[in-house]
């Protein structure tokens, strides 16, 4: 894993995590994201129906199953944007 930037040492928090994060995956109680500035791969899973919400930083290249999710849901599209 990369070293991490000042935002995602703070941690992703509540619903929006961090303005670098983009959402990589889509699943029904879980959505993956990627940090823009340093590459950090987090899963953000729901609790309490929708009220409150747990971050975890992951690997999605881990070889121990342990650290590495299962089911990410569904690869949303890559958008369009300035930097390309």
């Amino acid at each position: 894993m990369n070293p991490m930037c000042t935002a995602c040492i703070t941690g992703p928090a509540n619903i929006e995590g961090h303005n670098g994060l983009l959402a990589l995956t889509l699943g029904a109680e879980a959505v993956s994201f990627r940090c823009r500035q340093c590459n950090s791969t987090w899963l953000r899973t729901t609790l309490d129906r929708g009220s409150r919400f747990a971050w975890e930083r992951i690997d999605p290249n881990a070889k121990d199953d342990r650290q590495r999710p299962t089911h990410l849901g569904v690869p949303l599209p890559k958008r369009l944007t300035a930097d390309g």
